[in-house]
């Protein structure tokens, strides 16, 4: 049984980070499934506080994304610096040994850094209404690169 919640949990964190990449917030639902299926098989440990929390701010994005009706779309290509940036700083974190508390900074510091540089190399003004588009897509992705950070370090434990 144990085998069998690891390999979902690998499988659900693996197709959160795939659907990173695609206009959906449903990645935080897989990234959050994955870790309580590896939780419960015993490959990693995160108490249920943790558990409890991102539960509760995963529901929270997911109901404000309904409310919004998902109005603001980005680019594909906005998308993909996003998420690489957000990979990168989920590394970067885990690299320099963040804790499971403070290893959000990474996600939150790369998908923005990406986001910055794709209007940069766009010569793209930013203004509010940047940020306002930019916003609904960033918060699922830190949230996503945030479960996969707490996997990390519970398994580099």
């Amino acid at each position: 049984m144990a085998t069998t919640l690891l390999v979902i949990g690998v499988l659900m964190l693996s197709a959160a980070l795939v659907l990173t990449f695609m206009p959906l917030t449903s990645s935080m639902i897989f990234a959050l499934f994955g870790v309580w299926a590896m939780n419960r098989s015993g490959y990693l440990h995160v108490s249920s506080s943790q558990l409890m929390f991102w539960l509760t701010f995963t529901i929270i994005l997911l109901v404000i994304s309904r409310i919004r009706g998902d109005k603001a779309i980005l680019t594909a290509n906005m998308r993909r610096f996003m998420a690489i940036g957000g990979i990168a700083g989920t590394v970067v974190a885990v690299a320099v040994g963040a804790t499971v508390n403070t290893v959000a900074l990474g996600p939150l510091a790369g998908s923005a850094a990406g986001a910055l540089f794709f209007f940069r190399s766009r010569r793209v003004a930013i203004d509010r209404g940047t940020f306002q588009a930019v916003a609904p897509a960033l918060l699922p992705m830190v949230v996503t690169y945030t479960l996969m950070g707490i996997t990390l370090i519970g398994i580099l434990q």
